[in-house]
């Protein structure tokens, strides 16, 4: 009989170890497309590591968004992961929103008097993707959400809002991309996590995804030089800025490596026979992985 001599591995393609609760920065915050008169603000303590962002505007929906935007700078070709743990969140409008979003920028911002960069430009407009949350008691919505906008002045509707769960204070929110796919993560513990929806922003390569069309000017990120990450949160009126999120500084999630519990095992297999294939790993997630036989893959 033909038979051959099998051993096989998965191979784990995760990302590589990153100190745990690494700090961000540089941070900037400001308002995104709001000129009103209550606009929001943003401070952080750092001795006790507390988090407080108010919001403003309109809202996050339609064709044009209005908000205060606590972020950073992404390099809009790097994966990263990010995470939040939020305390509590109040305001008088029952659509208050808030949470963690990627948004495409349009360069950098300067300080009239110094030339400094002090932020991102951003318009109304512009394309994301984000987790977000609601008020802590009173919220029209008690899911979680994923929400985003394929193009430039998408009017952003159910279609692009997918909720999940039942959320409770306090909470820890998760944005992570890898590739071009961009994954929204939620835990009520800070330990046990789940996966809200994956947005899948390259259309060449998901043919036939009725999503991943819609973003047919390329995956986001890929016509600008930086993105912006961070807490964004929307009064849900444009004249008030009662909205209030209390919590700790976004941060780089901790990564634990992945690493085989249980390998395959050599043995003799033989053609025409079907074989059924089985490892175990633990370490971060999510994670894609391959099945190689002699570095080949299956």
């Amino acid at each position: 009989k033909n038979k051959k001599t099998l051993m096989m591995t998965g191979v784990l393609l995760a990302a590589g170890v990153i100190a745990a609760q690494a700090q961000v920065g540089p941070i900037y915050s400001g308002d995104v497309n709001y000129t009103g008169t209550a606009p929001g603000s943003y401070t952080y303590d750092e001795a006790t590591d507390t988090l407080k962002v108010v919001g403003c505007g309109a809202d996050i929906w339609g064709t044009s968004d209005s908000f205060h935007f606590v972020y950073i700078e992404q390099d809009p070709s790097e994966d990263f992961d990010y995470f939040v743990h939020l305390s509590d969140f109040t305001a008088s409008d029952g659509w208050a929103k808030a949470g963690l979003m990627v948004r495409e920028t349009k360069g950098y911002t300067y300080d009239g008097l110094t030339g400094e960069v002090n932020g991102l430009s951003m318009a109304g407009g512009d394309r994301y993707v984000c987790v977000q949350t609601q008020k802590s008691s009173g919220s029209s919505n008690t899911q979680w959400i994923t929400q985003w906008r394929p193009q430039e002045g998408y009017s952003v509707s159910d279609s692009q809002s997918k909720r999940y769960g039942t959320y409770t204070f306090p909470q820890w929110l998760r944005l992570r991309r890898i590739g071009d796919d961009f994954f929204a993560i939620v835990s009520a513990d800070g330990e046990n996590w789940e996966s809200l929806y994956t947005v899948k922003t390259d259309a060449e390569e998901n043919p036939g995804d009725a999503e991943a069309a819609l973003w047919e000017l390329g995956p986001l990120g890929s016509n600008y030089n930086s993105l912006a990450v961070g807490v964004f949160i929307t009064s849900h009126d444009a004249a008030l800025n009662d909205a209030v999120l209390t919590g700790n500084m976004f941060q780089v999630f901790p990564q634990e490596p992945v690493a085989f519990e249980r390998e395959l095992e050599g043995g003799e297999v033989y053609a025409g026979t079907d074989y059924q294939l089985e490892a175990k790993v633990s370490g971060y997630s999510p994670y894609t992985y391959v099945w190689k036989k002699d570095g080949v893959v299956l």
